[in-house]
């Protein structure tokens, strides 16, 4: 079993009237996530974290919120043409930490590996998590990086967000 490490953000804006917009990246026909990447030799996760962002979107202004970090683990098989020979059919546990970045525009310019990219409020995001196979895993890390930000400025609690 191989474990592979990766590190990505959860990346907000904040409209100046206050709105809180999400950005998901469309990965393929019906995949939606947030940006993230390997962790390369010798790279700490909140740097990779920052240059996914950089590389997979374009964007270059903005801000590491400080105290947020979370992650998920997940597993999966590596194909059998994979290209490092080592992982082809093999069972591989990758852990993902995420952090929480403001961009301060919303100047997107996605990569080649992806198809498209969205801005949406808390629950745009949601409904766009929901199309995905591991919706429960990615929409947990929406839903503590929004309790994050609506305690890091005071917001009310958006319509999809109420607490029970």
């Amino acid at each position: 079993m191989f474990l592979k490490k990766a590190a990505g953000a959860v990346v907000f804006y904040k409209n100046p009237n206050g709105k809180i917009e999400y950005l998901l990246l469309k990965h393929s026909a019906r995949y939606w996530n947030f940006p993230k990447g390997g962790v390369e030799a010798g790279e700490r996760e909140i740097d990779t974290a920052q240059r996914e962002v950089r590389e997979e979107t374009g964007l270059d202004n903005f801000k590491i919120i400080p105290g947020f970090r979370t992650g998920e683990q997940y597993y999966y098989r590596g194909h059998k043409d994979h290209p490092k020979i080592e992982e082809r059919d093999k069972i591989i546990t990758k852990a993902v930490t995420f952090y929480l970045i403001e961009a301060r525009n919303k100047d997107v310019k996605i990569s080649h590996e992806h198809e498209g990219f969205e801005w949406n409020d808390f629950d745009g995001t949601t409904r766009r998590l929901r199309k995905n196979r591991a919706y429960k895993k990615s929409q947990g890390i929406l839903e503590s990086a929004n309790r994050y930000i609506l305690r890091l400025f005071t917001l009310p609690a958006p319509h999809g967000n109420k607490k029970a």
